[in-house]
């Protein structure tokens, strides 16, 4: 009895640990590719603020008003694993933006309508009613 006591203590804080976020458990909502022979139109409106994790989607956190924006990421952006968190990688600069990083972004913003067109999982999923087309200038990590 003496051994079993130390075993199942050992048990049930194993079961407790916690495991670290990875990108596949994120959902990462992205613009459609653009038709064969078009270029990607990326919008020059601009905003800032904190990468969250919110509602298991990567959502802006607007720096002046706290307000949640569901972000529709360009083809080049993506979700990976770094440290235990995850960040949203450029795959042409390479450079790596962690989640809780100030950051600045370009992008338009989206009717709630257009972007049920893109990705109706991600509207309900994230939910919110702002939503915008997001891209990350080189050197924004502010």
């Amino acid at each position: 009895m003496k051994i079993l006591v130390p075993l199942v203590i050992l048990l049930l804080m194993a079961g407790c640990q916690h495991r670290p976020v990875e990108a596949d458990m994120i959902y990462f909502p992205q613009m459609p590719s653009p038709q064969p022979g078009a270029e990607e139109i990326m919008l020059l409106a601009s905003g800032s603020g904190y990468l969250v994790i919110d509602r298991g989607c990567v959502r802006l956190k607007s720096s002046a008003s706290g307000k949640m924006s569901t972000l529709f990421w360009h083809r080049r952006f993506e979700l990976v694993n770094h440290g235990a968190s995850v960040a949203v990688r450029d795959t042409v600069a390479g450079n790596i933006y962690p989640i809780g990083d100030h950051i600045r972004i370009g992008g338009g913003q989206l009717t709630k309508s257009s972007a049920i067109r893109i990705d109706p999982i991600a509207v309900k999923k994230c939910g919110g009613n702002s939503f915008g087309s997001a891209w990350i200038p080189e050197q924004s990590s502010l």
